[in-house]
């Protein structure tokens, strides 16, 4: 299941999200985990304020032009 929400984040074009709740239905605690993995891994994916929509972004450098430094940290705290 990893392999496949990793591809999906792969695919996502700059800008575009996802709704976790109607993209991933079975298990949406499990897709935040790959999500946060991902950012973990690569950095290109930043979380909405309340962890339920997940958008495609260049790095965390680009997280830290939008949001600051902050956003970083609470990503790795969930």
């Amino acid at each position: 299941m990893k392999e496949q929400a990793y591809s999906t984040f792969n695919a996502l074009k700059l800008g575009q999200s996802i709704i976790i709740s109607e993209f991933a239905k079975r298990d949406p605690k499990a897709f935040k985990s790959y999500a946060i993995d991902y950012i973990n891994d690569t950095g290109a994916l930043e979380f909405s304020q309340d962890y339920n929509v997940i958008t495609k972004c260049n790095s965390f450098d680009d997280i830290r032009s939008r949001q600051g430094i902050e956003a970083i940290i609470n990503f790795n705290r969930q």
